[in-house]
């Protein structure tokens, strides 16, 4: 089997500037303000006394105030974990 070979073909490689920074941004992700759905928000209740929650906007939180917790809100995803919530 004959090679060939291209003549005066030749890929030149740009390099960057090496006294500029390279800036790499992240991959787009899930804000951890984001609202859960209404229908989840509806059907949640208190891990701890089975109360009702309110959904605190500013706060992206869930509010249980028999037991005066705040349960938080991570990209859309209520923890409900007693440990985790937050005393007020």
């Amino acid at each position: 089997m004959a090679r060939v070979k291209q003549a005066g073909v030749r890929k030149q490689h740009r390099s960057l500037p090496s006294n500029k920074p390279i800036i790499i941004s992240p991959m787009p992700s899930k804000s951890d303000r984001e609202k859960p759905p209404r229908e989840l928000l509806e059907i949640l209740a208190c891990p701890v006394c089975k109360g009702s929650l309110e959904y605190d906007e500013e706060e992206n939180k869930l509010i249980c105030h028999k037991c005066r917790l705040k349960f938080p809100i991570r990209e859309g995803i209520p923890i409900m974990l007693e440990e985790e919530a937050e005393k007020f």
